[in-house]
């Protein structure tokens, strides 16, 4: 059974939730839901590539972006066989906002993430939700999603 994947998202100017332009140094630029509050960040996932984890008050709705460096150049097709080879017909591609993403739900632990090959750098990021069983919340992050604005690829 797949579970929740965020193909309803809005446009900017029609954003379902309250939230808060955050840019994110040398990353990223993106519009966060202010239900989502920081949260500490361990060194151990630090070094993992993870520079931010949100959650919500009680801690049911949990969002992180990270950036892992490759050693090679990835290529969607081969993020793609990694996780259909991994999560089966639970992982796929989705185009949003023009830029193609490479997802996968993982069942056993109630999370989607969302993968993008950084055009500019050897890496990868990453965007996971959990729980992916929540539409609503699938549903914001898509939302979160179509507002991520990317550096500018290295000259």
């Amino acid at each position: 059974m797949l579970m929740a994947v965020p193909f309803g998202y809005a446009e900017e100017a029609e954003m379902p939730y309250e939230g808060e332009w955050v840019e994110f140094e040398d990353t990223l630029t993106v519009y966060l839901p202010s239900e989502l509050a920081d949260v500490e960040i361990s060194e151990e996932l630090q070094e993992g590539g993870v520079y931010y984890i949100g959650a919500n008050a009680d801690s049911t709705r949990v969002m992180q972006f990270a950036w892992v460096a490759t050693e090679t150049e990835e290529t969607n097709e081969t993020l793609l066989a990694q996780a259909q080879e991994q999560y089966g017909e639970n992982a796929g591609t989705m185009e949003i906002n023009g830029l193609e993403y490479v997802y996968y739900v993982d069942e056993a632990n109630d999370l989607c993430t969302f993968m993008y090959v950084d055009p500019g750098f050897l890496g990868v990021y990453s965007f996971t939700i959990k729980p992916a069983s929540d539409d609503e919340f699938a549903t914001m992050f898509g939302s979160v999603l179509a507002t991520v604005e990317y550096p500018e690829a290295a000259e």
